[in-house]
């Protein structure tokens, strides 16, 4: 299909200009998508992210990544970090609402939860929306901080960038992290603020299995892997 239209030349000669649909359609400009993403939204690109369960995180080069877990031996978290040690930035999935505004409810009590333990907070307006900006108390001292949160379908993504990347212009990195994550709810009912568990990439598993398997032939060989404690696994992504 063409649509054309008469213009007047230079000596008065009327002339046609035709322009398709198809090169109409492939002049325009195609849009970045941009996460964290809910599963069901999940691009088709060429980033084989690394699938922890409910969350599946972007194999972002020169960063290094270690699963967190609970005294019960639950992996509740992961902390993504540049390989230079100086940033880091954690990622926690919560169930949430259908309803939504998870994010403005949990941000309220840890502004106050903050204040509270003698560190400095104020909200301000980030690149993912409301965001919590802070210094906080610890035994290494004074330590910049920025708490952001980003509500889905029924799930609420927290992100808590430290280090150098507590200053959104040193983020960069990060951030490619947190926008590339894809968010697995899951259909199971579960109360609001409930964290949504992670497991061991599967590579992970199979290496553990593997390592059992040999220690059982051979005495000498590398002890079977423990159950999961805070900071476990690493995995550096060059």
């Amino acid at each position: 299909m063409f649509f054309r239209s008469k213009k007047s030349g230079k000596h008065g000669a009327d002339r046609e200009d035709g322009v398709s649909v198809d090169e109409l359609v492939s002049q325009e400009p195609e849009v970045e998508l941009v996460g964290p993403f809910d599963v069901e939204d999940e691009p088709e690109d060429d980033s084989k992210r690394i699938d922890l369960g409910a969350l599946r995180i972007p194999p972002i080069p020169g960063t290094e990544m270690r699963l967190e877990s609970s005294d019960k031996g639950a992996v509740t978290g992961v902390m993504v970090m540049e390989s230079d040690q100086n940033s880091g930035v954690h990622l926690t999935a919560y169930a949430a609402p259908r309803s939504g505004g998870l994010w403005a409810e949990s941000r309220a009590d840890l502004l106050a939860e903050i204040a509270k333990s003698g560190g400095q907070v104020s909200e301000a307006d980030g690149e993912f929306g409301v965001e919590l900006r802070a210094v906080l108390e610890t035994p290494n001292g004074p330590t910049p901080a920025r708490f952001i949160g980003v509500d889905g379908p029924r799930w609420l993504l927290r992100a808590v960038f430290s280090g150098k990347a507590g200053d959104p212009d040193n983020a960069e990195v990060l951030t490619q992290v947190v926008r590339g994550t894809v968010v697995v709810r899951g259909e199971s009912p579960m109360p609001a603020g409930d964290v949504l568990l992670l497991k061991l990439p599967q590579e992970v598993t199979e290496a553990a299995e593997r390592q059992a398997a040999e220690g059982e032939e051979e005495k000498n060989a590398r002890p079977r892997m423990a159950a999961p404690v805070r900071g476990i696994e690493t995995t550096e992504i060059r």
